[in-house]
């Protein structure tokens, strides 16, 4: 717990941890800044992710990187045999050097410091590369980035108790940075109340870390954590512990909670019982309030004064801000989903007008040109009618939208859609097979599915598709049946890509709730696991998770070739911090023995110890 309350503190600081997106601040932060200070209580933002980008991603610390991979990577090629976790290391070493060699030093320092724009579709690779080289000295702990996002990479697991109170005492990749960017600021003006926003399991280890930095700085100040991997884990932990690091936790919405937490405590004599969603230790007990109603849309706008755009790594066309007009599903009846979550089934949709007003304001005075819309499920009729809109006021923009795959999308709405701006249609598609479509209660057939993805093309609107494979009951067969099907329709250019994930079992799901109607006879999950865990391991009728795993990679790199995506050319050598290297380790090779030794969704550092465990010796090629 924090010191005693000072009622001379004043305002709420709200901070996003690293790490995530380098692109545009987590909307999170801006959404409560925005209601916070519509209310008269003075807010305080921070992006702590693109603080530690600007800090790590630096010409100077790339030489130092490189240095300590050219004599890491030597070590690792001179030996006749490496272990798991060392030909992860190399891989990664040698993947990422050969792009700086690619691009040369001196243009990729530029490409990451920001003083060179480098290609969109090149950004992930670059920033990762940086990430993996300029934070080597750290490893298995450090930053991988993918495509959109930067992920924290730990040497535990995010949904272990034991493994995150851990890593919350060390300070990491982060080393003094923490204390330097938040000193200044927790010194001199600290809050009453600071809010942390932990959205992804890769922000838990990070948001603790901050924590503990400001308990220190700022002793009197109140913590208070929310956000989805609060909700659905960190407030499930079957102790008290994580209280050490915070005073309270928010369930559900923050808007509301966070003005009355911070509305009580400046009284002195809080009363905590009144704040809906707040987890807390009332007499050495944890006490848990009922979440109030959900917060109107209309009621939340997001406020991005404290987010300056040129601080981020983003494109003329990206966008920056985030809207959506409607939250939660209307349909809310899938097996697989968090269905049983308020946070699905209590539907809204915003007001319309005041939603395309809202759009249109923020493309004229910030210049956007491109919004990707953040509905969970949007309806075609509410989206009709600000396609409409858009149409009438001749408004220059393009937007992307998810959508259910709905009966309700003809050819006249698609094509009404396109001229509107429309660009693409996300859609949750999961299985292209009637019978597990009627197991998970999608609601809809493979006839409804051809003709909706019909509609899009003679559109001219892109599909964009998520499946899952390893369903419960599902079989190798099933599985091959519907990835044939998504298959023909990538190759014929009607879908623009596919997300392929493994089926896990959510605890606010259906399935979670009654596993046995489904087929699922054990859940099998590993000791240790506290936080209520996305469930991989269970057991039960159909596919093993093995198979799923296997054909989830195989499925996902076949559509990666067909949409075409290339595949690097073999690597044997490349210059390193000024040196020539020449790689004794086949990296194609080991790159296979890596990614079929292992489930790939386990968290990182379990992926490196479970890996030892089946590894296939690779051999050294000699000189």
């Amino acid at each position: 717990m924090s010191a005693p309350l000072r009622r001379d503190l004043q305002g709420i600081t709200l901070i996003i941890p690293p790490v995530s997106a380098p692109t545009r601040p987590y909307p999170s932060v801006p959404q409560l800044a925005g209601y916070l200070r519509r209310r008269g209580i003075p807010v305080r933002a921070l992006d702590a992710n693109i603080a530690f980008c600007h800090h790590f991603l630096r010409g100077s610390r790339l030489a130092e990187g490189l240095a300590y991979a050219l004599e890491r990577l030597l070590l690792l090629d001179g030996r006749e045999r490496l272990s798991y976790a060392e030909m992860v290391e190399y891989l990664s070493l040698a993947r990422a050097g050969a792009i700086v060699d690619h691009f040369g030093v001196d243009t990729f320092a530029a490409y990451i410091e920001r003083r060179e724009p480098m290609a969109k579709e090149l950004q992930g690779r670059i920033l990762d590369a940086a990430a993996r080289l300029i934070l080597a000295g750290h490893f298995p702990e450090g930053i991988r980035h993918n495509d959109e996002d930067m992920q924290f990479a730990g040497r535990g697991n995010p949904y272990s108790s034991s493994d995150l109170l851990e890593a919350a005492e060390e300070d990491g990749i982060f080393g003094t940075f923490l204390e330097d960017y938040l000193g200044p600021l927790f010194r001199s003006d600290p809050p009453l109340l600071a809010g942390l926003s932990v959205v992804f399991p890769g922000h838990i280890v990070p948001a603790l870390r901050i924590a503990r930095t400001i308990r220190r700085l700022s002793p009197q100040t109140q913590i208070v954590f929310g956000g989805p991997f609060v909700m659905f884990h960190l407030s499930r932990a079957p102790h008290d512990a994580f209280f050490r690091y915070m005073d309270y936790m928010i369930v559900g919405d923050g808007e509301v909670p966070l003005a009355s937490l911070y509305e009580t405590l400046r009284t002195g004599s809080p009363d905590l019982e009144s704040v809906p969603g707040l987890i807390y230790l009332d007499g050495g007990g944890r006490r848990a309030n009922a979440e109030g109603p959900h917060l109107p849309l209309e009621a939340s706008y997001p406020e991005y004064g404290d987010f300056p755009m040129e601080a981020y790594y983003r494109q003329a066309k990206d966008p920056f801000a985030f809207f959506r007009m409607s939250r939660g599903c209307s349909w809310a009846r899938c097996a697989f989903c968090r269905t049983l979550s308020p946070l699905i089934s209590c539907y809204q949709e915003a007001d319309p007008d005041r939603f395309f007003e809202r759009v249109r304001d923020h493309a004229r005075e910030a210049g956007t040109v491109f919004f990707p819309f953040t509905d969970d499920e949007a309806s075609p009729e509410r989206v009709e009618v600000f396609a409409r809109r858009v149409i009438e006021e001749k408004l220059p923009i393009e937007w992307s939208i998810n959508m259910r795959m709905d009966g309700r999308l003809t050819l006249d709405r698609c094509r009404l859609f396109r001229e509107a701006g429309c660009i693409n249609l996300i859609m949750g598609l999961e299985s292209f097979h009637d019978r597990l479509l009627r197991l998970i209660a999608k609601g809809i057939s493979v006839p409804l599915i051809e003709r909706v993805l019909s509609n899009a093309s003679w559109a001219g609107l892109r599909a964009g598709i998520y499946m899952i494979v390893g369903l419960p009951t599902e079989t190798v067969e099933e599985a091959e049946t519907s990835f044939q099907r998504i298959f023909r329709y990538c190759k014929e250019g009607d879908v623009s890509y596919v997300f392929y994930s493994p089926y896990q079992v959510l605890s606010d799901s259906p399935i979670g709730h009654a596993p046995a109607r489904y087929g699922i006879t054990s859940l099998d999950l590993p000791e240790g696991l506290d936080l209520d865990p996305p469930n991989v391991w269970f057991k039960g009728e159909g596919m093993s998770r093995r198979d799923s795993f296997s054909l989830m990679q195989r499925y996902s790199w076949t559509l990666w070739r067909t949409l075409g995506k290339r595949t690097p050319p073999p690597l044997r050598h490349l210059r390193l911090a000024g040196r020539d290297v020449v790689l004794h380790y086949d990296l194609g090779e080991m790159a296979e023995r890596i990614s079929a030794n292992v489930e790939p969704y386990l968290a990182f550092g379990e992926y490196l110890r479970n890996g030892e465990a089946g590894l296939v010796p690779l051999e050294r090629r000699p000189s």
